[in-house]
């Protein structure tokens, strides 16, 4: 029996299994092939083999994943998924065999949030969007809700590969990844990286799509647009872009804050929920909560719910005929006024001289 069938003959009878709210759905990670080799035993799993693609849909998940070896240590895979409850899902490694694959994961979140006010029902793009470089080995704990529907885009390299192509076309080469991969950090977040890279990343999915029966048509130009956007992702870091780090080892407690972040998100439309009842719902002390958040996050239980208030806000200002006063009571303020003033603080400029573009 080989190593994922071991693998496998000891994980089944955990598959979704139910932990924190969340069904897990549990891969082998030491690399992309046994990522994959692990997926493929899964019998709600169909195979395209000529394709590199395969397709799910059971209770839990629906959709699908291209993946393709670009060279000897570099692979892309590209998954959209709706989720059908609430998921993470799972790394597993098996320490007998080499553990040899950093990657960097692009989300997006593909949603729309709608809002419903007396004279209008709007629906505004989520665009959540954001890239975390994982080191290898990393746990790489997520959580992705209910009615999500998302894509991923996945590059995963080797050290040896990074090494040779620093050094050969300075992909990847940056002061900030350096001290990262020397530091004893597993995880470098990057928020809303793809606001400004859309001319980037589209192509890259695009080229990976463009599909024949015997696969992608153009290998070098998804090969190229890769390295493209390694390089945007490095440059990015130089321009001295906000990032954090974090360990993702303490899986469960990660899945907790990403939880909240999820409540704060769904209760934009009124007031900020207490402290006290989001710590209350995930089980944890509001001080662990506090602290752990903003490390996390890099801002306040409240700054953060202020700042996807006002995002929306923007949006519906931007994309709508609604009135100010109309925008500040969807968000829960009766007041106008305060709601400028939020508005300002966070957007930079007033709620009017968004109007007074339209």
């Amino acid at each position: 029996m080989g190593v994922v069938d071991k693998w496998y003959a000891k994980i089944r009878k955990y598959l979704f299994f139910y932990r924190d709210g969340f069904y897990e759905f549990p891969v082998l990670a030491n690399s992309p092939q046994m990522m994959l080799d692990s997926i493929r035993s899964m019998p709600f799993i169909k195979f395209h083999n000529q394709k590199n693609y395969y397709t799910t849909n059971t209770p839990f998940i629906r959709g699908g994943c291209h993946y393709q070896e670009l060279e000897e240590g570099l692979w892309i895979l590209m998954s959209d998924i709706e989720m059908k409850k609430n998921i993470s899902f799972k790394m597993y490694y098996d320490h007998s065999e080499p553990i040899d694959y950093h990657f960097i994961t692009l989300y997006v979140n593909k949603g729309k949030v709608s809002f419903e006010l007396p004279k209008i029902n709007l629906d505004i793009e989520n665009k959540d969007r954001s890239w975390t470089l994982f080191k290898a080995g990393s746990s790489a704990v997520n959580a992705h809700f209910k009615g999500q529907h998302s894509i991923f885009l996945s590059i995963y390299f080797t050290e040896e590969w990074m090494m040779s192509n620093v050094a050969q076309s300075g992909v990847l080469k940056n002061k900030t990844l350096a001290a990262f991969f020397e530091s004893s950090e597993n995880c470098l977040y990057l928020p809303n990286f793809l606001e400004r890279k859309k001319s980037v990343y589209e192509p890259l999915i695009g080229s990976i799509l463009d599909k024949d029966e015997n696969g992608v048509k153009d290998l070098l130009l998804v090969k190229q647009k890769t390295f493209e956007i390694l390089s945007a992702f490095a440059n990015e870091l130089n321009d001295g872009q906000t990032i954090r780090t974090f360990d993702s080892t303490t899986g469960s407690n990660r899945r907790k804050l990403l939880k909240v972040e999820n409540l704060l998100k769904e209760s934009i439309y009124g007031k900020f929920p207490t402290i006290a009842a989001l710590a209350k719902e995930v089980g944890m002390s509001e001080t662990k909560l506090k602290a752990d958040f903003k490390k996390m996050f890099g801002v306040t239980l409240f700054q953060y719910f202020s700042a996807q208030q006002m995002k929306y806000a923007k949006e519906m200002l931007e994309k709508s005929n609604i009135n100010i006063k109309e925008v500040a009571y969807s968000l829960g303020y009766s007041n106008t006024s305060k709601f400028s003033s939020a508005f300002k603080k966070m957007v930079g400029k007033l709620p009017s001289e968004f109007v007074s573009k339209k």
